[in-house]
């Protein structure tokens, strides 16, 4: 089996993209079709892990969660006028 001591120490790391490059280079310098097979699986595991996760959407829920639970530690009771919706008006108080 192909090993590279380099490659394997940055796969460690955790530095995939550093990894499959250095796998690339260990790929020219090898000899037999199963060597490279063993070394292109190795690759692509690589550059399988260094992908990304999918960026999450951003939403306040969490930010407003915890503003709440920070009003509601403090003591403070806030209501809709509070706020400043409606001008601090109720909507049946402005008409």
């Amino acid at each position: 089996m192909a090993r590279d001591k380099k490659a394997e120490q940055l796969e460690a790391q955790g530095l995939w993209r550093r990894a499959a490059a250095r796998w690339l280079d260990v790929m020219n310098e090898a000899h037999t079709d199963p060597q490279r097979e063993r070394i292109a699986r190795r690759r692509e595991i690589c550059l399988e892990n260094a992908k990304r996760p999918p960026k999450k959407r951003e939403t306040f829920c969490e930010l407003h969660d915890a503003v709440n639970k920070t009003v509601d530690d403090m003591g403070i009771r806030l209501d809709r006028r509070h706020y400043g919706l409606w001008g601090g008006k109720t909507p049946l108080e402005g008409k």
